[in-house]
């Protein structure tokens, strides 16, 4: 199974009213916050904490069908202790700057919609990766496009990277247009790069 790479870098990203001034994201913002709740007034992306544990185990359960199909994590035994670890590994990765992940959630009810990180840091080149899944009842309504759009501002913007990367299966049209539809640009096929199950896929 083939996989492209998709990739942003911050002198080409223009969404409109999200961002102006492309000057501003060259510089290290080392003292800018990374862990701000992020939001369009629709959706609400925010660090996990502990008692999203049970919203976000019930959320991945629910998409076994859907997400499972491409992150090996999300399976029917995704159960709350399981989301409470993974909570507190990305509060860890945040503190030491290594990830940044947070949940997404409806902006008016706190809904668990689903879950988005820039991980894969390299802050010697001011690059990371872009991942993203949403909950089967929230897909077909924008949503990861939404989060994907505040990641990305947050990613140049807060945290001064100059390059994001995302890298869906070939096959995962639904990521893929997600990708796109921020901007990004589709560069090529990283042989290998990925691996499902232990078999390697391209990326």
């Amino acid at each position: 199974e083939r996989a492209v790479i998709i990739a942003l870098a911050s002198a080409e990203y223009d969404e409109g009213d999200y961002l102006r001034d492309f000057g501003g994201f060259l510089h290290w913002k080392q003292d800018q916050p990374t862990n701000p709740a992020l939001s369009d007034g629709r959706i609400l992306l925010r660090p996990y904490v502990t008692d999203d544990a049970r919203a976000f185990s019930a959320s991945a359960r629910s998409s076994v069908e859907t997400v499972g199909k491409w992150l090996t994590w999300c399976t029917p035994a995704f159960d709350e202790e399981r989301a409470a670890r993974y909570i507190r590994h990305s509060t860890a990765d945040r503190a030491s700057r290594t990830a940044f992940s947070y949940g997404i959630f409806d902006a008016a009810d706190g809904a668990h919609l689903g879950g988005i990180a820039l991980n894969r840091i390299d802050w010697s080149a001011r690059c990371a990766n872009l991942g993203y899944w949403v909950a089967s009842h929230a897909a077909g309504r924008g949503v990861c496009k939404a989060a994907a759009r505040l990641m990305i501002r947050h990613g140049f913007a807060d945290l001064g990277l100059q390059r994001i990367e995302i890298m869906p299966a070939a096959a995962n049209e639904p990521s893929r247009r997600v990708a796109l539809g921020t901007g990004a640009r589709s560069e090529g096929v990283l042989r290998g790069k990925l691996a499902r199950d232990g078999v390697p896929e391209d990326a």
